[in-house]
């Protein structure tokens, strides 16, 4: 039967084709709940859980991320997953997330249908009568749709107390705390009605959520610090910024079940994310900043800083229900050259899913100033059972209204000060 051919296709995925830890695979249809979006955490060997920093942070692993998030972004990926059974088997996504003053929302085909997708495209498929003549086709394929909100508490609070004309004391500067909940629907179908069988379709929504910390302990980049003898130190060098970050978050927390072949339950995973993360970035030189500054270019100064930015991150990710999987240990480092070149290498080591390899990427792009700018992304990564390497990429764009008009208003300022 082709729809009990197309559902082995689909528990097949994950452990085989996705390049993604085997979470429920034998046991979860919705398999598009497990693949990771972003090209740039694939790069990084999927440590993404608390890594904060970017114009993207990873808000699929840990919808706390949104409150990072200033301005409109646009992402897209698509990938070809196993060219070497099928050549018309894809993972698409369109999505959109927005944010300003500490609160972040993301919108992919909800609540407005056709705003952004996810979609796990497994390709046409001949549909056979009793006797195997051919009576059509169709098209299998998995959709979510995503909902969520994150909110960083502490640029939250400072941003309200401003509002109330009062100053507030800048405690996001060195420390901040962000929580998230995002909802997730998807809608499996498998294959059509025929006269001998019911239509092969489910759909299901679960619910994800999330919480990020993060301290800098010393930053002489955008700000004087605490420390004079440090900041005389590094005063050259443009300053330096050094971050630590924790996540924490439950994906599909709330233990649902989706039924898709013939009224059988199956389990959607409960995955539980955890991992550490560390930034170091060098600013602009000093006599660089100055010279841009006294042409009149102190935006691309800006946007040329940091002019070196390290990102380190370690993951731990589990199965929590139904239970019985090996924890998946996953690392991860990002270099990126003046915000503009960044190249990234990572490790996944999966016991039950039979991933045991490097990850490796690049992105390319520029930032300007943080008020708009873009990135194009790529990666490489292991598949499992031996099955070699995988390819990836994608592309983030990303403008900040409220950046905008506080540049044109400080340039108004200033040219009223002339």
């Amino acid at each position: 039967m082709r729809r009990l051919r197309t559902c082995v296709l689909a528990t097949m995925l994950v452990a085989v084709l996705c390049s993604a830890p085997a979470w429920g695979v034998g046991e979860s249809t919705a398999v598009v709940f497990l693949i990771q979006p972003s090209i740039r955490s694939w790069a990084m060997g999927t440590a993404c859980n608390g890594v904060c920093w970017g114009i993207d942070p990873d808000f699929w692993a840990n919808p706390a991320m949104l409150g990072y998030y200033h301005g409109i972004h646009f992402d897209h990926g698509r990938t070809q997953l196993i060219p070497m059974l099928a050549d018309d088997v894809y993972f698409t996504t369109d999505r959109i997330a927005i944010g300003e003053w500490g609160i972040g929302v993301v919108t992919v085909d909800r609540p407005i249908d056709g705003l952004g997708r996810t979609r796990l495209d497994y390709g046409t498929w001949t549909a056979t009568g009793p006797g195997g003549e051919i009576i059509g086709e169709f098209n299998s394929y998995e959709d979510m749709g995503v909902i969520g909100v994150g909110i960083n508490l502490i640029e939250t609070t400072e941003n309200l107390i401003r509002l109330t004309g009062r100053s507030s004391p800048a405690v996001s500067r060195f420390a901040e705390v962000s929580v998230g909940l995002a909802s997730k629907e998807a809608y499996v179908f498998l294959a059509p009605a025929t006269a001998q069988t019911p239509e092969g379709s489910g759909d299901v929504t679960t619910h994800d959520r999330g919480l990020l910390l993060r301290l800098t302990p010393y930053n002489s980049i955008t700000e004087p610090g605490f420390f004079p003898g440090l900041d005389r130190a590094f005063d050259q060098l443009g300053g330096i910024r050094m971050d630590i970050a924790y996540g924490l978050s439950e994906q599909s927390y709330d233990k649902k079940t989706i039924s898709v072949v013939d009224d059988e339950t199956a389990p959607v995973a409960k995955i539980s994310r955890k991992g550490f993360a560390f930034q170091f970035a060098v600013g602009l030189l000093r006599p660089l900043t100055q010279a841009l500054e006294t042409h009149g270019l102190g935006i691309v100064a800006r946007s040329l800083t940091p002019s070196v930015g390290l990102v380190m991150a370690w993951d731990q990710n589990k199965q929590a229900w139904p239970a019985g999987d090996r924890p998946v240990e996953v690392s991860g480092w990002e270099v990126t050259l003046c915000n503009i070149y960044s190249i990234r290498n990572g490790r996944i080591d999966d016991d039950d899913g039979k991933i045991h390899g490097d990850t490796r990427g690049w992105g390319l792009g520029f930032n300007l100033a943080g008020i708009g700018g873009f990135r194009y992304d790529k990666a490489t990564v292991p598949k499992a059972e031996d099955l070699g390497n995988e390819d990836r990429s994608g592309y983030t764009l990303f403008v900040d209204p409220m950046g905008v008009y506080r540049g044109i208003k400080k340039l108004r300022s200033s040219g009223t000060t002339r």
